[in-house]
């Protein structure tokens, strides 16, 4: 009996002893150290402090004072205090003393090469190279009033033509003549356009002169022009008057030559004072005022008086 005892209590003695081994195994302790960490540990290296600055130092790239400068020039222009006043210069226009006077200049009358002054934009008498006065850019010596282009070509070809009657036979369809008195020498008036003058006359404001010479030879004289349609060119006496709104002349024929017999001519400076001009052939008589103001009224008088030249169209 107690041999069975002992027995018993051996083997309670041995479940005890291997049911704690198995509560060791199966039940870790949480203040043991872990095998596995310290295992990892043992195998990867330690990472120090500067270790880990060189992997910042790695990854972001290092500034500085003076990379921060360096940065920032790269990225935006540098502005400094000349700069800004170039700026300042580009945005506002230079104003000096010379640029007031610029200004001034502009609001002033200006003096040209030959001491004219011009004030608004209005030129006051000026003088060309032949001598000729000019007034807001008009001639107004008395040999300005001459309205003719001597570079005209004539409209017809009278190279064939013995006498005036055979130009009058030659003349195109469109064409319109009429005939008349210059000086001593029968003339011929040859125009392109004509209108009617409401007066019954078929009326030109240009024309192409033809006389006959000494011999009776056919001559072209020129073209000439007037300027108004209410003063259309007219003749009388010998005369061919041709006008514009301040100038006159009176053409006729003298040594088988269409010439000027007389022209005058006014112009107004700023002040709106006149002058007159006169010319008698080639006389100048400008310097007299008064023969010239006279002269100028006794013109446009005879230019009043004065028949139109009615054209008719060629056969």
């Amino acid at each position: 009996m107690r041999k069975n005892l002992l027995l018993v209590s051996i083997l309670l003695a041995m479940i005890g002893i291997t049911s704690c081994s198995i509560g060791e195994l199966a039940v870790p302790d949480p203040n043991a150290p872990d095998s596995r960490k310290e295992a990892s540990e043992a195998e990867a290296p330690e990472e120090t402090d500067s270790d880990i600055k060189k992997e910042d130092e790695a990854d972001t790239p290092e500034e500085n004072d003076s990379g921060d400068k360096k940065e920032d020039e790269a990225d935006t222009p540098e502005e400094n205090d000349s700069d800004d006043k170039k700026e300042d210069e580009d945005d506002t226009s230079e104003e000096t003393d010379s640029g007031n006077k610029k200004e001034d200049e502009d609001d002033t009358p200006k003096e040209d090469d030959s001491g004219n002054k011009k004030e608004d934009g209005a030129d006051t008498t000026k003088e060309d190279d032949s001598g000729n006065k000019k007034e807001n850019g008009a001639e107004t010596s008395a040999n300005a009033a001459v309205c003719e282009d001597e570079a005209e070509k004539p409209l017809i070809d009278i190279s064939d033509c013995k006498d005036l009657d055979e130009i009058i036979d030659s003349l195109d369809s469109g064409l319109y003549y009429a005939t008349g008195q210059l000086g001593s020498s029968k003339a011929l008036f040859v125009s392109e356009m004509t209108f009617d003058d409401l007066d019954g006359h078929n009326a030109s404001l240009d024309t192409d002169v033809y006389f006959s010479d000494s011999k009776g030879k056919p001559v072209f004289g020129g073209h000439l022009y007037t300027s108004s349609t209410g003063s259309p060119l007219a003749a009388k006496d010998g005369f061919l008057y041709t006008c514009t709104h301040h100038s006159i002349c009176k053409y006729t024929v003298e040594k088988d030559r269409l010439i000027v017999a007389e022209s005058a001519a006014e112009s107004f400076d700023q002040n709106q004072n006149t002058t007159y001009y006169y010319m008698e052939g080639n006389d100048d008589h400008s310097d007299d005022q008064e023969l010239s103001e006279a002269s100028f009224n006794r013109l446009f008088e005879e230019l009043f008086e004065a028949d139109v030249i009615s054209f008719s169209i060629a056969p």
